[in-house]
């Protein structure tokens, strides 16, 4: 045993025998201890010694005799859960698979997510990650969900599950190329601006309108568009534009050349939504469609609480107030709501093409 496990053994053992007590007499207290940690009286004096030393234990003489009331100043730290039985099993078929230690390592750090799987299983998964670290990167592993599926146990999810806990490893998701991302959209082949839209039924109220014609809609489902890696610009080279009307140009390139404006519900989530997008594409603005709502919500009758029947009961507060636009419509919002649905077609005319701006009295 370790000079370290020892100390902490007796540490434990001296905590385990004050249960709860302030102190202990020090008569027999080292054959106490002897006996409470399996050690041998001299290995006991000695860690006691120790622990004195260290201010840990106090009523100890520097050789780690017990002179007065024997007290702890310093409880150990909490016993360590034990492992399951599975997990115990991962880890001892790994150290015996025969990996580099760092490998090793990493791969012991999965114990809890395997520990319910069956042995043979356990095994199959190992040879797996064993088999995809060795894989040539220029082999196809272009998807991380196709990359699992092919290497783990047939199932697409465990790779891009296990995330950050496989980057020691080398294999974490982001080591792939990330499935294609499809994105919805309508407008001309030179349109002046980009609008995004946070849902697909005012995305369907664009289409019908005039600006169809000179502007280009792209629908953005909530947060689904700020999650796919758009600040980098590999990944939105990956986009894939379903077009919906028009014959519109790619959207990664376009949202380089026009102004951007986002269009979403007047409440907390939708502007967290646009706070999302603003950090994957930063010359993202806020649209003047938001000015119909801002009026609708000065009218009861035409916004609503954040309650159940409205699906909002879960919104959280808007993530920053560093934008003045944000923080003007964050007070506004902060006890009612407006959907974007409410907006009708006249005004995505008149003003999807121009910024959100504070009316002055």
């Amino acid at each position: 045993m370790s000079d370290a496990a020892i100390l902490d053994c007796v540490h434990r053992a001296l905590h385990r025998l004050l249960g709860g007590r302030a102190f202990l007499q020090p008569a027999g207290l080292l054959g106490r201890l002897a006996d409470a940690s399996g050690l041998d009286v001299a290995a006991v004096r000695r860690a006691l010694g120790h622990l004195a030393a260290r201010d840990v234990v106090a009523g100890v003489s520097g050789r780690g005799d017990p002179i007065g009331r024997v007290a702890l100043r310093v409880p150990p730290d909490p016993e360590p859960a034990p492992l399951a039985p599975g997990a115990a099993a991962w880890i001892a078929r790994v150290a015996g698979s025969g990996v580099d230690p760092a490998f090793a390592s990493a791969l012991s750090g999965l114990a809890e997510d395997v520990q319910d799987l069956a042995e043979p299983d356990q095994d199959r998964l190992l040879h797996g990650l064993i088999a995809l670290r060795c894989a040539h990167p220029d082999g196809g592993l272009d998807d991380p969900f196709a990359v699992s599926a092919r290497f783990l146990l047939g199932s697409s999810k465990i790779l891009p599950g296990l995330g950050k806990r496989l980057d020691s490893a080398g294999l974490s998701a982001e080591r792939f190329a990330g499935r294609p991302r499809y994105v919805l959209v309508a407008g001309p082949p030179s349109p002046q601006a980009v609008l995004l839209i946070e849902n697909p039924g005012s995305f369907e109220a664009f289409c019908r309108s005039r600006r169809v014609g000179d502007v280009m809609g792209v629908c953005v489902y909530g947060y689904a568009l700020a999650w796919a890696g758009l600040a980098d610009a590999t990944a939105r080279r990956r986009l894939i534009d379903v077009r919906r009307l028009g014959d519109p140009p790619p959207f990664a390139d376009v949202i380089e050349r026009v102004p951007v404006y986002f269009w979403g519900d007047l409440d907390r989530e939708g502007l967290n939504i646009f706070l999302a997008l603003r950090a994957v594409i930063p010359g993202v603005t806020l649209s003047g469609l938001y000015a119909p709502m801002v009026e609708a919500l000065a009218q009861s009758e035409r916004s609503h609480p954040y309650c159940r029947l409205a699906a909002k009961t879960g919104q959280g507060p808007v993530g920053t107030n560093d934008d003045p636009m944000v923080a003007h419509l964050a007070r506004l919002c902060a006890e009612r709501a407006v959907d974007q649905e409410l907006v009708p077609i006249e005004e995505i005319d008149r003003r999807a093409a121009e910024a959100y701006s504070i009316a002055r009295p």
